[in-house]
């Protein structure tokens, strides 16, 4: 590195070190300026009565918070959240790059899930914080208030897990070949997080686009690369005031759009494809064409049925289909190498793979060697790992976000006796990771404890296989068992309460939780059953970018495939 530093010439040095200044220099002035313009909004009455995460006492002590937020809006999250939220108040949470956020107390959580879509709307959020009217192109806004793509989760995908478990399996099974490679003998060195992204890019759009569009390098590279440019597009668009965005956003936009036009170029062929066979094929039953198993052709006929010609446009669709990407592939891919990781540096570790191991034998050895989407479902000590290792490396410090949109604002409640009036505009959201942290909701909270979840249900199943047959039969006892079954089956993976929010929480939870939740088991049966791992001494430290949880892209792991 310092011979590179040496090559360059001292100009080249100056100009970096004066642009790092200018870019520094705009960024203060554009925060310095908004948080005066706040000073004399309507709203300024109501953002001075409440109380402040972050802010300390000194000059232009909320600027610099501001600042601050970008690194360390997860410790705001947290120490707000022993000072007001366990006394069920409401705080505010400078968000770099944005208008604060409200983080209401665990409290307020049925209240906020329960209101209309009038009132509160998470649309919105999505809109403001992706920028879309500049980042998704022209129809950006669209795109998300006509939402086929996410409709497409909800109405067809969960629903046809069970077809799909095999062609995930498949396709890893392909993917961890090719990337951790197929060494019985010696050790081999990869990078965890990107390693894994590739491997979830891969099996996902298996699932999205169908074989053809997945196995293609390019894609998964070029919509990768799209995902997170529209990610710092977006951030950097927020940054500035709008009246400068429509300028600045073709500047900031120049890198990604060539990488939508790759992954245009991949995908339009192939949804011209769907659509002419689509149309054929409801046109007369005989033609001799089976339509795919997969998100695309589901979208496609979803367009089709609009009766609207616009929605046609194969461009339109690719950008639905690069949005399932955006909102799928890196949480999935995040969550999975935290999983992989806690359970390497664990202090039992040896114990809990065996654990899993017979636990993936053993339902395998019940389904003729083959996972299907019931054995998955039975696989209760994966499914309490992952869950685990999503409350303890949770990706967001916050969730169940919400924006205000009635015009008159609303009475949010924060306790049986009073409640907080809150703006038009104002982002309201849940303190995940105090939830999460809390030891009124969790025994020894700071642990990652893999069975945490699946002990009590294992116990449950085995004291009635354990129950004598005449009293398992009684009514009253019957009613006890499914109640406790029922209880039960809240501790699983996908099941979302105001004390698990790794999926946000009510109807506007994460639609495809069910389709994350088995590609990560599939994923992480895969290892445990595939490769042993080389016992990491601790876990590599996470990059947190505005409070987002990413493992480390350098973090390397010695894997060698087992025999």
């Amino acid at each position: 590195m310092a011979g590179v530093l040496d090559s360059l010439s001292p100009k080249l040095l100056e100009d970096g070190r004066v642009l790092g200044v200018t870019i520094i220099a705009i960024l203060a002035i554009t925060i310095l300026l908004r948080r005066i313009s706040q000073r004399f909004s309507s709203d300024y009455q109501f953002w001075k009565s409440q109380p402040w995460a972050g802010i300390r006492s000194e000059l232009f002590s909320g600027t610099r918070a501001y600042f601050r937020s970008f690194f360390t809006v997860r410790d705001m999250v947290e120490n707000g959240y022993h000072s007001y939220s366990t006394s069920r108040k409401a705080f505010v949470l400078p968000v770099f790059g944005g208008k604060p956020w409200i983080v209401l107390p665990k409290s307020s959580a049925k209240d906020l899930i329960s209101r209309s879509d009038s009132e509160l709307s998470s649309d919105d959020i999505h809109i403001e914080q992706l920028q879309v009217n500049y980042t998704l192109g022209p129809k950006g806004v669209h795109l998300m208030r006509v939402p086929l793509q996410f409709d497409v989760l909800r109405r067809q995908l969960t629903r046809k897990l069970p077809l799909l478990t095999g062609a995930v399996y498949d396709e890893l099974d392909k993917g961890f070949k090719q990337y951790w490679g197929t060494d019985t003998t010696n050790w081999v060195e990869v990078e965890a997080f990107p390693t894994c992204l590739k491997l979830v890019t891969r099996a996902a759009n298996r699932v999205f686009a169908g074989e053809e569009i997945c196995r293609n390098e390019d894609f998964l590279e070029h919509s990768k690369q799209y995902t997170q440019g529209t990610v710092f597009a977006s951030m950097a668009l927020r940054l500035i005031p709008k009246v400068l965005r429509p300028l600045a956003s073709p500047i900031l936009l120049l890198h990604n759009n060539q990488h939508f036009r790759v992954c245009a170029r991949i995908c339009v062929p192939v949804v011209q494809e769907r659509i002419r066979n689509t149309k054929a094929k409801q046109t007369d039953e005989s033609f001799e064409w089976e339509p795919p198993v997969d998100a695309l052709q589901w979208l496609v006929e979803e367009c089709i049925n609009t009766e609207d010609p616009k929605e046609l446009d194969p461009v339109l669709i690719t950008r639905r289909l690069l949005l399932l990407n955006m909102v799928a592939i890196h949480t999935t891919s995040i969550s999975i190498t935290h999983a992989i990781l806690n359970v390497n540096t664990f202090e039992h570790s040896e114990q809990v793979i065996a654990s899993l191991r017979e636990e993936c034998n053993r339902l395998l050895g019940e389904n003729n060697g083959v996972w299907t989407k019931a054995a998955l479902n039975d696989a209760l000590r994966l499914d309490s790992t992952i869950k685990e290792s999503m409350r303890c490396d949770d990706l967001e410090p916050f969730s169940t976000g919400r924006m205000v949109v009635h015009p008159n604002g609303i009475d949010i409640e924060t306790s049986t006796e009073s409640s907080l009036h809150v703006p038009h505009g104002v982002t309201l959201c849940l303190p995940s990771h105090g939830i999460h942290r809390d030891p009124e909701y969790y025994y020894s909270p700071l642990e990652f404890r893999p069975f945490r979840f699946s002990e009590p249900r294992e116990v449950f199943l085995k004291s009635q296989k354990e129950l004598p047959r005449e009293q398992s039969s009684a009514s009253d006892v019957q009613g006890s068992i499914k109640q406790t079954a029922l209880d039960l089956k809240t501790t699983a993976l996908v099941t979302t309460s105001d004390t698990y929010l790794a999926f946000g929480h009510g109807r506007h939870a994460c639609p495809g939780r069910f389709f994350a939740a088995q590609e990560m088991k599939l994923m992480l049966a895969y290892v445990l059953q595939n490769y042993d791992i080389e016992k990491l001494s601790e876990k590599p430290p996470s990059t947190m970018l505005m409070g987002t949880n990413v493992p480390n892209e350098k973090a390397k792991i010695r894997v060698k495939r087992r025999a």
